[in-house]
């Protein structure tokens, strides 16, 4: 198979790494290799891009652990023909990496959460709203100990936030979300710490039921500010 014209376009300041890694994704972009397609050999792509072999090499590895490429070693390397979730990891470090990312990162989280609240109005079933019920009565049950348990919070309130990615049906909003609640670990813990220390417990459950409430009265006018509600203290951290 033979790329287009997009594979030739000239490397300006790249590493010869990221030419290659670089050319691969526009080619996919512009529909000139589609999922299931084999990319040319290593040899082929050298010749045709003008870089060296270990470039194409390490850029083959490196489209491989973002799960764009599967290698076949008896048949070659060819386009992952499904979703895979190694494909979000890069994009949301790499937002983390940027020296003002902490305020942006905030802002996407919100609007991920709005659109995520917005699909699991319309798609909740009665079972998904028990469910949601059940983990809000544990988030209580834990809130309301004596000596409240940081961790056990913790997962709770992943559980409560991957129920409500769940109810939407969307296996990257999915992802997104859990891979979300992995990075803002040290920040959710600190704003849980200082929940516990100032006692406002109460309102922090009331938070998680305002989300509750918007699902299961399908009340889209009051999405953004339940949301923005929600991580108000979170953003502080």
């Amino acid at each position: 198979m033979k790329l287009g014209s997009q594979l030739c376009n000239p490397r300006n300041q790249e590493s010869a790494v990221d030419y290659v890694f670089n050319a691969v994704i526009s080619a996919i972009t512009n529909r000139e290799l589609a999922p299931g397609d084999k990319l040319p050999t290593e040899s082929e792509l050298s010749q045709n891009l003008g870089v060296g072999r270990n470039s194409v090499r390490e850029a083959i590895k490196k489209l491989e652990a973002y799960g764009i490429v599967q290698i076949q070693r008896a048949e070659g390397t060819f386009i992952c023909q499904e979703y895979n979730q190694k494909m979000l990891a890069p994009l949301l470090y790499g937002i983390l990496l940027r020296a003002d990312s902490w305020d942006n990162f905030a802002q996407l989280r919100s609007a991920l959460e709005i659109g995520t609240l917005y699909l699991a109005c319309e798609t909740a079933t009665v079972q998904d709203i028990e469910e949601l019920k059940k983990i809000t009565d544990i988030l209580k049950q834990q809130l309301e100990q004596e000596f409240p348990n940081i961790d056990d919070i913790l997962n709770t309130d992943r559980r409560f936030h991957t129920q409500i990615a769940a109810i939407t049906g969307n296996k990257m909003i999915l992802d997104f979300i859990e891979y979300i609640s992995q990075i803002t670990l040290r920040s959710r813990k600190a704003t849980l710490q200082s929940v516990l220390q100032k006692k406002t417990t109460t309102d922090f459950l009331q938070k998680h039921l305002a989300l509750l409430n918007v699902i299961q009265n399908h009340s889209y006018a009051d999405i953004k500010n339940a949301v923005f509600s929600h991580y108000e203290n979170w953003e502080s951290f």
